[in-house]
Order: C-alpha cells, then sequence, then structure tokens
C-alpha cells in the first residue's frame, strides 16, 4: 500500500471545499440555493479544521520557525469556525446569509493560500516525511472519526 503525506489529504480537502464552493455559487446565481452541499461543506470543513488542530498544528507550534504560522492557523479557524455556525443558525432565506457566506468563503480562500505556502513549507521542512506519511495514513480514519459524531 503506497503512503500517503498529510499535505496530500490536506491538499485534496482544499480542492474540493473550492469545487463546492464553486457549485455553491453557481446555484445562488440561478436564484437558488443547495442546502446538501452547504452541509456537507459545513461538516467537511469542521472536521478537517479539528484534525489539523490536534495533529498538525500543535506539532508545529514545537519549532520556533513554524510558530507563527501554526497560531495564526488556529486563529483562522476560530473565525471560520464562528462564520460557520452563524450561518447554520441562520434563516437561509435572507440576504444576510448570502453575505455571511461570501466572507467565510473569502476567509477559507485566503487560509488555503496561505496554508499551502506557509503550512506546507513549514511541514515539509520540520516534520519528518515518515511522521507526515503517518498522519496522512490515518487521515480518512480521522475525518470519518470526526463526521460520525457531528449532526
Amino acid at each position: 500500500m503506497d503512503r500517503v503525506d498529510i499535505l496530500d489529504k490536506i491538499k485534496q480537502d482544499h480542492d474540493d471545499f473550492k469545487h463546492m464552493f464553486t457549485k455553491m455559487n453557481e446555484k445562488r446565481a440561478q436564484g437558488t440555493q443547495d442546502e446538501a452541499i452547504f452541509q456537507e461543506l459545513r461538516r467537511r470543513v469542521t472536521a478537517h479544521m479539528e484534525i489539523e488542530e490536534e495533529v498538525l498544528y500543535p506539532a508545529l507550534e514545537k519549532h520556533a520557525k513554524s510558530t507563527r504560522h501554526a497560531l495564526q492557523g488556529f486563529e483562522e479557524h476560530d473565525i471560520a469556525k464562528e462564520l460557520l455556525t452563524g450561518l447554520q443558525q441562520m434563516p437561509r432565506d435572507v440576504e444576510r446569509w448570502a453575505a455571511k457566506f461570501q466572507v467565510f468563503q473569502q476567509l477559507l480562500r485566503l487560509h488555503i493560500s496561505e496554508e499551502e505556502a506557509a503550512i506546507f513549507r513549514d511541514t515539509r521542512s520540520e516534520i519528518s516525511e515518515e511522521q507526515r506519511r503517518e498522519w496522512g495514513d490515518q487521515w480518512d480514519r480521522m475525518v470519518e472519526d470526526k463526521l460520525s459524531k457531528m449532526t
């Protein structure tokens, strides 16, 4: 079995999130919304962030060169979670929901861009390939575990 680097798993999720954003934007342009896409996005982004916060960011925090990027990642996740909670609780038929979703999308796209640059670079520099592959091997199980505990 080929072992997969955790960064490849994270990148695949990022690509999936961007694809879901595109689908949501297409629906909105047609004057409709797909609740199923939003719920899948909400659940998967939440699981993704939780795993990064439990596995990757604490490991990076231990290295002086990557501490700042890890801390910034934690803070961006906090803002994203706050936006997701607001989106989940807000009626979908109000214009403010679309505005909040746009802010969430912009934040997440910026976070993805920064993470794929700084965090990926730090991870390759500070975390052994063996450790990254071990985490990568566990990624799908961790995601499924997180998703199974969500509503």
